[in-house]
């Protein structure tokens, strides 16, 4: 389901690294509350109650999540419903919710904050309908696809080093870049130690 990344790994022979990456915790305790408290229960409980809420979760004013994003893969395309909602937190649509128990809610939220590292009033409710919506509005395949499989003997870092390996252009690494200035003809670098360095195009792949 990620055909652009597989692709780079299979081109570096790097495919029979893939490994799965669930399993080696004790699933009756592997989601905590808001509150960091731990749930006790049992994980097949867990799903269902999980897979009851999505269906709520991600229903909005009469829209399911396939009327609200019917092109994960080109979000803005018009018909684009979910934009309205653009503002809405996790919690705040949790919070909406009022048939569930706050448990069932608070397993629920630990989920989706693996979706983004941060706690459910910090993490978009439109976010993760995106995410679900390309996991084919299924929240089961949502969690197979993102977290089952990782690349064992060096992670992600060893195809990244396979990628930088064909490289030939210019490596500059240990700067730090202090300013990116956009000329008429060129990009101009400066970095903390007084260099600079000029170039046609610059890609920035630092996280927003």
């Amino acid at each position: 389901m990620q055909p652009f990344v597989y692709a780079e790994i299979a081109r570096y022979g790097l495919e029979r690294n893939l490994k799965t990456s669930s399993g080696g915790f004790a699933t009756e305790r592997r989601f905590k509350t808001a509150s960091g408290a731990f749930i006790i229960g049992s994980a097949a409980y867990q799903d269902i109650a999980s897979s009851r809420i999505a269906n709520k979760f991600f229903s909005k004013d009469g829209l399911s999540s396939r009327e609200l994003m019917p092109y994960p893969l080109d979000p803005l395309r018009q018909p684009a419903p979910w934009t309205k909602y653009d503002h809405v937190t996790v919690k705040d649509r949790l919070d909406e919710i009022e048939d569930e128990s706050r448990e069932d809610k608070d397993v629920f939220e630990a989920f989706l904050r693996t979706f983004g590292g941060v706690t459910g009033g910090e993490l978009s409710w439109t976010e993760t309908l995106r995410w679900f919506a390309l996991g084919g509005h299924d929240l089961e395949r949502v969690a197979e696809f993102a977290g089952v499989y990782k690349l064992g003997n060096g992670g992600m870092t060893s195809l990244a080093r396979l990628i930088l390996q064909d490289y030939r252009g210019d490596v500059l690494m240990g700067t730090t870049i202090q300013e990116v200035s956009q000329e008429r003809d060129f990009v101009s670098l400066t970095a903390t130690n007084g260099s600079r360095v000029k170039a046609k195009q610059v890609v920035c792949t630092v996280p927003l």
